[in-house]
């Protein structure tokens, strides 16, 4: 632990500009018990500053904790380059405690990071997840829970309350169902292209993927399935659209005859309803109508359900202790 080291953030973030949002929605997570870096909301006390020498001071010793939300890129931009470059050096100095690399791409961290060294992937343990891991790294390293000031809370919630007011306005017009509708898209296409990866494995199990409309898409096995229906009533605004999911015991052909009214209940495992929403970090975001709290990006909600149905489907049988 390293405690008596005085450090200007408890966490500094680096990541590329694709993932701005990101990083600023795990930051507003943390905010109220530490003092967070994030670049761009720093933009005007840097300005006119020797950004090299800026950053490089920054990652090197005046965080306690340094994030990277890394992926394929990362490193190799102007900004990044140094920040990779600091976190080395201080690595190389004085051990590898203060890093977190949560991996916004499957099983995909830095080649230097050694191999014993734990990483985050962000798709298994999403955004409470690495808040969590965050704050515990902080705290091991000798940081303390902070109380948050007036002035840093009005700035947060000032924030956030302008972020909910674009939000609002988008979600009430065209624009807003037309990025609906866009990451519907999104959401199909990414189930449909993990369908056709998992087909390709030696052996592969036998998943299909239906595209039934641009609307409606179903996902089975000859042991489950699931479907997701998109309802949406005005072509200007979302209000009552929302995305109906739907998981079978049985494949969907023979849960319905091919019927969507012919629903039997005995072979229905879930009925969820889903919304687009916008998440606090303003993206286009969906949430379980019982969990309302917990965002998902379109990738996300389809590896979601995907993983549900293998589980359901190839989960291994139990085996008895005497081998019965």
């Amino acid at each position: 632990m390293i405690a008596d080291v005085q450090y200007e953030y408890d966490a500094a973030f680096s990541f590329l500009a694709e993932d701005e949002a990101l990083a600023i929605r795990i930051s507003d997570a943390l905010r109220d018990r530490m003092k967070v870096f994030v670049y761009s909301e720093r933009q005007k006390e840097l300005a006119g500053k020797d950004g090299v020498e800026q950053f490089g001071t920054l990652f090197r010793k005046e965080a306690r904790v340094c994030v990277v939300f890394y992926r394929n890129g990362w490193g190799q931009t102007k900004w990044t380059r140094i920040e990779e470059t600091a976190i080395k050096e201080r690595a190389f100095d004085k051990g590898w405690d203060f890093l977190i690399v949560i991996a916004l791409e499957s099983s995909t961290t830095p080649p230097w990071l050694p191999k014993t060294k734990i990483w985050l992937g962000f798709d298994r343990f999403g955004l409470e997840g690495a808040a969590s891991v965050i704050d515990s790294r902080v705290q091991e390293t000798g940081g303390e829970v902070k109380e948050e000031s007036p002035r840093e809370k009005a700035d947060r919630l000032l924030r956030m309350t302008k972020l909910k007011n674009e939000r609002k306005k988008i979600f009430e017009s065209a624009e807003g169902v037309k990025t609906a509708r866009q990451e519907l898209e999104i959401l199909f296409s990414n189930i449909e292209n993990e369908v056709q990866a998992i087909r390709s494995l030696p052996e592969s199990p036998e998943l299909y993927f239906r595209l039934d409309n641009e609307a409606f898409c179903v996902v089975e096995t000859p042991l489950g399935s699931f479907t997701m229906g998109w309802s949406q009533q005005y072509s200007n605004s979302l209000k009552y659209a929302s995305l109906f999911i739907q998981e079978f015991r049985v494949p969907y052909s023979l849960s319905r005859g091919g019927n969507v009214e012919d629903t039997d209940d005995a072979e229905l495992l879930r009925d969820v309803r889903v919304y687009f929403v916008f998440d606090n970090a303003g993206l286009p975001a969906w949430c379980e109508k019982d969990a309302p709290e917990r965002f998902y990006s379109s990738k996300e909600l389809g590896n979601r359900y995907l993983k549900r149905l293998l589980d359901h489907t190839y989960r291994l049988p139990t085996i008895h202790p005497r081998g019965w």
